[in-house]
């Protein structure tokens, strides 16, 4: 059964990447300067830092330009913790993986997720394969706005969370 639902996640994640042109490099590489966050470039009362919040994914970007918002009635979550982990949900599976940032660039490695298949909504394991590919991938950040992009090795955006859940439409 378990080598069956990891065929099953494997082909999803082909499929995803696929659709959206993408692949996964497992080393991050490092993102031009001035794409990313630098500290003390928020206003006054803005979210400065990724540490100690819960973010909730609201858009993934693709190669193509295009985006596309969460699953209705799904939750993508990333919670960076001061212990140089970040942790959240997936839609469907819990995942964990450890980070480093540094001026501006954010290295993700050793990914963790739990092994649960949801059948509904519909397209929820494809979204967490498209959202699992696009964390690896991440190499960058900036907070604008009050909200956190997650960007690739080149600044471009791959995901936009906002610090608070958003509202359901």
């Amino acid at each position: 059964m378990k080598k069956a639902f990891a065929c099953l996640i494997a082909g999803v994640l082909v499929l995803a990447l696929c659709t959206c042109g993408c692949s996964i490099l497992v080393h991050n590489g490092e993102n031009p300067g001035g794409a990313g966050h630098q500290p003390g470039s928020a206003a006054s009362g803005e979210v400065t830092g990724l540490e100690g919040m819960t973010w909730y994914l609201l858009i993934f970007h693709t190669a193509s330009g295009r985006s596309a918002e969460v699953l209705p009635g799904t939750e993508v979550t990333a919670s960076f913790g001061s212990d140089g982990m970040v942790g959240g949900l997936a839609g469907c599976n819990r995942y964990r993986v450890s980070f480093a940032e540094r001026e501006g660039r954010l290295f993700i490695r050793d990914l963790a997720v739990t092994e649960l298949y949801c059948g509904s909504p519909s397209g929820i394991m494809s979204q967490e394969a498209m959202y699992l590919s696009f964390l690896q991938r991440t190499a960058g950040y900036r907070i604008e706005n009050g909200l956190l992009t997650l960007t690739n090795a080149e600044g471009n955006p791959l995901l936009t969370f906002s610090p608070g859940k958003p509202h359901s439409s």
